[in-house]
């Protein structure tokens, strides 16, 4: 019975778009780079207030970020950009970007192909899946803001922070960016250490970015409550589509998986005339309620149909049964024995 009330109400297709959202799959944390300046992330900062956006790029390896201030962020213009960036450092092997109109064209991915770099793109609408870019924004962001609130020159407050922060041990690797890029120190206006030799240097950021990252996927996943998602390819799934507050939070119309990979899924649309990239946390496994004579619990052996029926029958039958003889069963069974006291007198 209890099974059959747990299955009712799970399978309530009013109560599975309008519930709260799954929680999210185990964090799974990006491998570190074998040398600087082979994978790379780039990311659209803004529209500002005066209308510009800023473009960002960081490297895997060392955490060095460069960053150029764009008027107009059409896809020539970002390739531009780019191009005057690998100009100086040289061609990375990956480049990690969002779903963007200017990484997502035709003309930006035939950029890369003609530079042999492979074109990573993140899921949609999944900002963490560009964790590394997004967190270099947010530390960016706050020198922004400072910079428009006392009115003073974006593009000078910009270079200052830029030397601080490439001149400053990153908390995960213990070394700046300027010297796990350069294998050197930048001069700055503080003095200068005896520096640490270069293949310590190596064996030290490996260690302790594995620790770093490792001790932040436990805390995330903690406060998350992950857990694996049992969404697979070929189930019915309920998709996110929540526009204002009176939207249900997931689309009445159920998709199906087609694709899995990682924490990745591609659904197609009911009239499987669209397909969708999404994350598997903007998904819901649809339950649909059993019709009449389906089993519902093969693990207490109840079978389906008639026999099942019948079954349910007889046991009623014969608790009616020993319903009955207890009711006419009222003097208890045991020997009674009249109290010692009374031992010499006879007693009806």
């Amino acid at each position: 019975m209890d099974n059959h009330a747990e299955r009712c109400v799970r399978s309530c297709y009013e109560c599975q778009i309008v519930s709260q959202p799954s929680v999210p799959e185990p964090m799974v944390r990006t491998d570190f780079p074998e040398a600087p300046w082979e994978a790379i992330a780039v990311d659209l900062l803004g529209p500002l207030l005066d209308g510009r956006s800023i473009l960002v790029v960081v490297d895997y390896y060392s955490r060095y970020f460069e960053t150029a201030i764009l008027r107009s962020t059409v896809t020539t213009k970002v390739i531009e950009v780019l191009e005057d960036i690998f100009a100086r450092y040289g061609l990375p092997k990956s480049l990690r970007a969002d779903n963007g109109p200017q990484f997502a064209a035709s003309e930006f991915k035939e950029f890369l192909d003609v530079n042999n770099i492979e074109l990573i793109q993140t899921i949609p609408l999944w900002p963490q899946a560009n964790g590394e870019v997004e967190r270099q924004n947010r530390t960016f962001l706050k020198t922004l803001k400072i910079a428009h609130a006392q009115k003073k020159d974006l593009k000078r407050e910009l270079n200052k922070f830029l030397i601080a922060y490439r001149s400053t041990p990153h908390q995960t690797t213990g070394a700046t960016p300027a010297e796990l890029m350069f294998k050197r120190k930048i001069r700055t206006k503080l003095p200068e250490l005896d520096p640490v030799p270069r293949k310590e240097l190596e064996e030290n950021i490996r260690d302790r970015d594995k620790f770093r990252k490792e001790k932040g996927k436990e805390y995330a996943d903690m406060k998350l409550c992950a857990k694996g998602s049992d969404v697979n390819v070929g189930d019915a799934v309920l998709q996110q589509k929540k526009h204002d507050k009176l939207t249900p939070t997931y689309d009445p119309e159920p998709y199906k998986v087609v694709e899995k990979t990682g924490s990745q899924v591609v659904v197609q649309s009911p009239d499987g005339a669209k397909k969708y990239k999404r994350s598997v946390a903007h998904t819901k496994k649809f339950v649909t309620r059993e019709q009449p004579g389906e089993t519902t619990n093969t693990d207490t052996g109840i079978q389906t149909g008639t026999k099942t029926n019948s079954h349910t029958e007889d046991i009623i039958h014969e608790d009616t049964n020993k319903a009955e003889n207890t009711d006419i069963l009222r003097r208890s069974g045991r020997v009674q024995k009249a109290p010692d006291k009374f031992q010499d007198y006879v007693v009806e």
